[in-house]
C-alpha cells in the first residue's frame, strides 16, 4: 500500500472529523493556516470549549512499534501549534472576547495509526486532550 504523505495526512483528518462529530464536537475549520506560521489540521468546538486539534496519521507495519505518532510533535512544532491557536482566537473572536483569550480553549493531538495489512484489523485511534500547554 503506497500512500503519498499529503493523502495519508488528509485520510488521517478524515478520521479524526468523523470520530469528533460522533463525540458532539462541531467543526469550525480544517487546515488553518496563517501568513508561513503553518497550520493547525482541526478547529472544533464542543460546549464552550474551543478545541485547537493536530492530527498525527501513520501506516503502521507492526503492532509492537516502539513509537507513536505523537512522538512527532516536536517542541518547535507545539510552540507553533500555540502561536497559531493564539492567531487564530485574536483574529476570530469578537472583539469584546479576545482581551485575555476569554474563551476557554485546548490544544489536543489525535493519533491515527492505519496498519499496512489492513485486512481485519482496524485503524487506531487516539484523542489526548489537553495534549500541549502554554509554556509562557
Amino acid at each position: 500500500m503506497v500512500v503519498k504523505t499529503k493523502q495519508l495526512g488528509n485520510l488521517g483528518e478524515d478520521i479524526a472529523e468523523k470520530y469528533l462529530k460522533k463525540q458532539g464536537y462541531k467543526i469550525i475549520e480544517r487546515n488553518f493556516r496563517y501568513k508561513g506560521c503553518g497550520e493547525i489540521d482541526i478547529i472544533a468546538k464542543k460546549g464552550g470549549n474551543l478545541s485547537f486539534i493536530e492530527v498525527k496519521t501513520r501506516i503502521t507495519k507492526s503492532q509492537r512499534s516502539p513509537y507513536t505518532p505523537e512522538d512527532n510533535i516536536t517542541y518547535f512544532k507545539q510552540k507553533q501549534l500555540i502561536k497559531l491557536s493564539k492567531i487564530y482566537l485574536v483574529n476570530n473572536l469578537p472583539a469584546s472576547r479576545q482581551e485575555n483569550y476569554n474563551i476557554p480553549w485546548q490544544i489536543d493531538v489525535i493519533t491515527v495509526e492505519i496498519p499496512q495489512y489492513c485486512g481485519t484489523q482496524k485503524s487506531k485511534l487516539r484523542h489526548i486532550e489537553q495534549a500541549i500547554e502554554d509554556f509562557d
